[in-house]
């Protein structure tokens, strides 16, 4: 008699990217999360979690058709779930995560944000259903001002025979 072992399995793979990078206090962030099965079977029970980030608030997400997805509120904080009955082999899902940076960030602070996907199947390389994104923090903006005042001296007959330019600039930083 010979045994054959089936295993039931689906390779669940997250990646994620962010932009900008980096990012003003008060902007927002999107991230792209992309959640791919590289088989050999159908993934079913498909979850995808991801955490606001620390100084951060939700602002919205969009998941593809057949997701089913919970959210916090707009302007809240919490964990995003998204699920689906099945993601077939070699498929794609594509989801957006958009989240503003709180405008009293401190210049230098890193927003980190992971999403991590799981599912009912066997997964054989469970390194890579989470992915991670690191955001600098940069000052909001930095305005600059010039003035420059033209004057014109006059003559007895109130002509300008010469001209004299004086000028000034500023230079103020506007970020926290």
């Amino acid at each position: 008699t010979t045994t054959s072992t089936v295993n039931n399995e689906a390779d669940l793979v997250v990646t994620k990217a962010d932009t900008p990078d980096p990012v003003a206090a008060g902007s927002n962030i999107t991230y792209t999360i992309v959640l791919t099965n590289n088989g050999p079977l159908d993934a079913q029970g498909v979850i995808l979690t991801d955490l606001v980030p620390a100084n951060t608030s939700f602002v919205s997400f969009t998941a593809p058709a057949g997701f089913t997805t919970v959210t916090p509120a707009v302007g809240g904080t919490g964990t995003i779930t998204s699920s689906a009955t099945s993601l077939a082999a070699s498929a794609s899902a594509t989801f957006t995560l958009v989240v503003m940076v709180d405008p009293g960030v401190p210049n230098g602070t890193t927003i980190t944000n992971t999403a991590t996907a799981t599912s009912d199947t066997f997964d054989p390389d469970v390194a890579n259903i989470s992915a991670t994104t690191t955001t600098a923090r940069i000052p909001a903006s930095t305005r600059s001002t010039a003035t420059a005042t033209t004057t014109k001296a006059r003559n007895a007959a109130g002509l300008a025979p010469n001209c004299t330019t004086a000028g000034s600039a500023t230079n103020r930083n506007t970020a926290a």
